[in-house]
């Protein structure tokens, strides 16, 4: 069986294209990322909860991430808040600000997440047990720029310190 020039090159077109997707699709980030918090009580006659927030990275792809700009915000609503939305969106308006949307690397510092590997990055913090729920919202960029975020937001109730 003889192949024609047209043929050849078809082939050879082909297998190039497979080539590189197969090259840029290895190594393009592949990481999950979310953030989780858990409580502590310090003892009962304090006014504050102890709120240690995780950043979670999950690296699914080949290669190791550096992590130098991740960012916390944390915001509140009291007991005794009402609940209010933002009319355009629907969007529940926290409007305590607990932590104030900062980096939590040091300057000059950074964190890195190694291929299949589980990272895990804490903050602890003080919340005022008077909060009945919170919002935490952190986002981090995966290289030096700041542009192009990779986010995660989650609330969580707050345990009620006199249980």
């Amino acid at each position: 069986m003889e192949l024609s020039i047209k043929e050849i090159i078809t082939l050879l077109g082909l297998l190039s294209a497979a080539i590189w997707f197969y090259w840029t699709q290895k190594f393009k980030p592949r990481v999950e990322f979310y953030v989780d918090c858990e409580f502590f009580r310090s003892n009962s006659d304090s006014d504050n909860v102890i709120a240690e927030i995780r950043f979670v990275f999950k690296n699914r792809g080949f290669v190791q991430h550096i992590i130098k700009h991740l960012e916390l915000s944390v915001h509140g609503l009291m007991d005794d808040s009402r609940i209010i939305c933002n009319e355009k969106n629907q969007n529940v308006i926290f409007k305590d600000k607990i932590f104030e949307r900062s980096s939590v690397v040091p300057i000059g510092w950074y964190f890195w997440v190694r291929p299949n590997v589980n990272q895990v990055i804490t903050k602890v913090i003080s919340i005022d047990k008077r909060h009945s729920v919170i919002r935490v919202v952190a986002g981090f960029s995966y290289t030096d720029s700041k542009k192009s975020k990779h986010t995660a937001q989650k609330v969580f109730q707050v345990p009620d310190n006199n249980a």
